[in-house]
This record gives structure tokens, C-alpha cells and sequence, in this order.
């Protein structure tokens, strides 16, 4: 294939940079004696990967016996005598978590892609398409009383910080959980198919909880109270909260619901694979979102965002680890 660099012809190759720029990282292999004869094809790595995914996921369907009916939980009158951990303020607060997404979101349609040609598309177009999504999940969380509750200072900080990881989730659960086929033509021309499938796959193993979406909306609320999702600026918003313990408390409180909430929905033994697959993809998702930020710092002036997205990508401009 016709494999050309992108940029100056001369990028830095290292641990982080690696998956930036193809032509320069081959260019580098070779300088190092690497065989031809070792690189994998696209279709041999695609049938690598889609091996290794759908071995993983036939062994989660097992063990969460996967159903085609919906478990989510929508009223306080499907929880006579419940014998969980979950108390009746817990399950009311379910509920208007349920309730308050429905109300702030659902009517937040996703922004239409058609008028967008792939091969002229430019990353701020996409990113200021998105600005109806954003303004939706933010008053997604004006709704929960312990954000809310925060001063607008250290509401505005979480949303800064926090919401350019998470928004992929959101993203999910507002197509319920189906691609948008555009998608896939416009975000490889941006930054690269690479990074595109590896985000791509990374979010399809939440579509087990297609039939639960409960699970992920506390998800986006615990996220939102972290302050650590970025390890590089830990320090940085911490120093600049006013009540850290306000966070912590919030934060383990919905930690805790989480857990109590999928123990009664798919037994403790299957909550725990659950659990699992939720910090380590959630943690993939934290890596490609840094990588995804390069190639925002890299084609994408922050000038021509609009003011919401300026605000809301500003640390993504400010990051160079």
C-alpha cells in the first residue's frame, strides 16, 4: 500500500508516540534489521484481534448468562422484599437517576454526520457537532444532588477535567448502543483507523449491558467525581478543589451503589467478572483518549472550538506526557 508520513517524515518514535504515524515507526523497525516478512497484514492483525475479542466475550456471555430480555430495574414497585445490600433511599435513588437521564438526554438528539464529506472533514467540525450532546450530559449531572451541591468553581473543574474521557460512554448509551456508520467513514481520516478500531472495540464490550444501561449511567457519575482520570494532572485539580472530601464521599458512595446494584442483578459471583471487565476497559479507554488527544494538540487549532468545547478540551491542548 501506498504508506506515507503524514507530517514531517521524521516523527519521534517511542513507547507513547508509537501508533501516530505508521510510515515512521515501519522506517524505524527497518533501521533496526526487522524482516520484512515479520509485519502482519491488515487482514491477519483484524483476524487476530476479532479472535482474541470474540473469545473474551463468548466467555463473559457464559458467565453473566447472557439474556436477550431486559433485567433493568425502573420502579420502586419491583422491590418488595428485596434482600440485598440496597436500601429504599438507595433504590429511589436508582430510580431518579433513571428518570433524570430520560428527562436531560433522551430528547438531546445525536447531531446528524451526513453533511459531512470524509475526505475533507476537520476534527473541529466533528467536535463542534457534538456541542447539543455535551450541554445534555452536563445537565445530566446537575441533576445529581451531590454535584450539584459542589460550588460552580469545582462543578466547572470536574466537567473540564473528567468529561472528554467518559463522553465515548455517553455516546453508547444515547445511539443505544448501535453505530452510526458515518462514524467509521469520517473518524479513521481524522486520526487514523488504528486508533479508530482500538476505540471502537474497546466500547463494544459494554454492549453487554445493552439490557442494563443502568450500570453504565452510574458509571458516568462516578467518573465525574474523579479527580484522577488523568494521572499527569492528579495533583493539579486536586490542589484547586475546595472540598476534596466532598468528592471522596460522593464518589465511594456511587462506587458502592454500583456494586450493590449489578450483586442483585447478575449474583455476586458474575457482579465480580463484571466489575472487572468494566475497570480494565475502562482503563483501555483512558489510554486511547490520551492518544486521541496527540492528534487533537496535533491538527486542531483550540480557537476554532467553540466556547463550550474550548472549555471542555482545554486540558486536552495543556497535556504533553
Amino acid at each position: 500500500p501506498d504508506l506515507r508520513c503524514r507530517f514531517s517524515g521524521q516523527c519521534s518514535i517511542n513507547i507513547y508516540s508509537r501508533r501516530n504515524c505508521t510510515y515512521c515507526r515501519l522506517k524505524k523497525c527497518f533501521a533496526l534489521k526487522m524482516k520484512k516478512e515479520w509485519i502482519q497484514t491488515d487482514e491477519e492483525k483484524q483476524r487476530k484481534f476479532q479472535a482474541k475479542d470474540d473469545r473474551r466475550l463468548k466467555e463473559l456471555k457464559i458467565a453473566l448468562k447472557y439474556k436477550e430480555k431486559p433485567q433493568t430495574i425502573h420502579t420502586l414497585s419491583l422491590l418488595n422484599n428485596d434482600n440485598t445490600m440496597l436500601s429504599q433511599n438507595d433504590w429511589c435513588r436508582l430510580n431518579n437517576i433513571i428518570v433524570s437521564y430520560e428527562r436531560k438526554v433522551t430528547f438531546n438528539q445525536l447531531p446528524p454526520l451526513n453533511h459531512f464529506e470524509s475526505s475533507t472533514v476537520k476534527y473541529q467540525d466533528v467536535l463542534n457537532n457534538e456541542l447539543v450532546i455535551h450541554c445534555g450530559v452536563i445537565a445530566f449531572f446537575k441533576q445529581i444532588p451531590e454535584f450539584d451541591q459542589l460550588i460552580i468553581g469545582d462543578q466547572i473543574k470536574l466537567i473540564k477535567y473528567n468529561l472528554r474521557l467518559f463522553m465515548p460512554l455517553h455516546f453508547i448509551l444515547l445511539s443505544n448502543f448501535i453505530t452510526n456508520p458515518k462514524i467509521d467513514e469520517i473518524m479513521p481520516k481524522i486520526h487514523g483507523m488504528d486508533l479508530h478500531r482500538r476505540i471502537k472495540n474497546t466500547l463494544g464490550k459494554f454492549r453487554i449491558f445493552y439490557h442494563n444501561p443502568t450500570v453504565l449511567k452510574l458509571i458516568l457519575i462516578i467518573f465525574i467525581f474523579n479527580t484522577s482520570l488523568f494521572t499527569p494532572k492528579t495533583n493539579h485539580i486536586q490542589s484547586n478543589v475546595e472540598n476534596i472530601h466532598q468528592l471522596y464521599r460522593a464518589q465511594n458512595y456511587y462506587t458502592e451503589l454500583l456494586w450493590h446494584y449489578m450483586e442483585r442483578t447478575y449474583g455476586e459471583y458474575q457482579a465480580i467478572i463484571v466489575y472487572s471487565l468494566i475497570i480494565t476497559q475502562c482503563l483501555n479507554l483512558q489510554k486511547l483518549i490520551l492518544e486521541r488527544d496527540q492528534y487533537l494538540r496535533a491538527t486542531t487549532d483550540v480557537n476554532d472550538l467553540t466556547p463550550l468545547m474550548q472549555s471542555v478540551l482545554q486540558t486536552a491542548f495543556e497535556d504533553k506526557h
